[in-house]
């Protein structure tokens, strides 16, 4: 099993990540900073069973970010998204996006 982390903060991807493994110690988890990144793994034929997104990494550093996550979706159709933000906002979009799960950073256990 395969999950990708999307987030513009190291700081928060390496903490995801961290609690991510304790949780699934058996899944690889990829820390993706920008979808550009995360895109082309995918194309080259990298599959993730599930998705931690960043909202800010979508919508505020790609010209587009609902063309990504629609590429996203497109290439791994079974792949679950999770949809985190610092803020409450895009919540409805996310679930509009059909997402597993909407977070607000920080998180804690």
């Amino acid at each position: 099993m395969n999950f990708a982390v999307c987030d513009i903060s190291s700081k928060d991807s390496i903490k995801l990540k961290d609690d991510l493994s304790r949780i699934w110690p058996e899944v690889r988890i990829d820390v993706f900073q920008d979808c550009g990144r995360l895109l082309e793994r995918i194309s080259r034929g990298d599959r993730y069973e599930m998705l931690f997104l960043d909202v800010f990494v979508l919508y505020m550093k790609m010209p587009d970010g609902t063309l990504a996550v629609d590429l996203i979706q497109r290439a791994l159709p079974q792949g679950e998204l999770v949809f985190s933000s610092v803020g409450r906002e895009y919540g409805p979009e996310a679930f509009d996006r059909n997402a597993l799960y909407y977070f607000v950073k920080p998180c804690s256990r």
